[in-house]
């Protein structure tokens, strides 16, 4: 019916979900190895939008900190982390979004 009508069917491609062996998970085997670090956001009634930081240590799910606020810039989250650290992270995991872009870390003192 639908080629009768003149229309041609497009082939739908399969999409695989490539492994990216530069940059693995690994499965943290104790506490302190690795952190994720992600920004969430919300709008409230009024329209006005919220975010929201959140550090969680991978291997117990351990929440290290959350901080809501109307506006997180990058000396903020810099004083965040530097207050949930207790014992130093081996590393912490981002994702690719435009938060964590280093040319928007530039907290040079002055």
């Amino acid at each position: 019916m639908y080629e009768n009508e003149g229309f041609s069917l497009s082939k739908r491609l399969c999409r695989r979900i490539k492994d990216n062996p530069a940059n693995p998970i690994s499965i943290p085997l104790r506490a302190n190895q690795e952190w994720a670090m992600d920004f969430m956001s919300d709008a409230l009634d009024n329209g006005r939008r919220i975010r929201v930081l959140n550090i969680v240590d991978h291997f117990n799910r351990q929440c290290k900190g959350i901080e809501v606020d109307f506006n997180l810039p990058a000396r903020r989250v810099i004083e965040i982390l530097e207050r949930a650290i207790e014992r130093k992270p081996l590393k912490i995991r981002t994702d690719n979004g435009p938060e964590f872009h280093p040319n928007d870390f530039n907290c040079d003192e002055g």
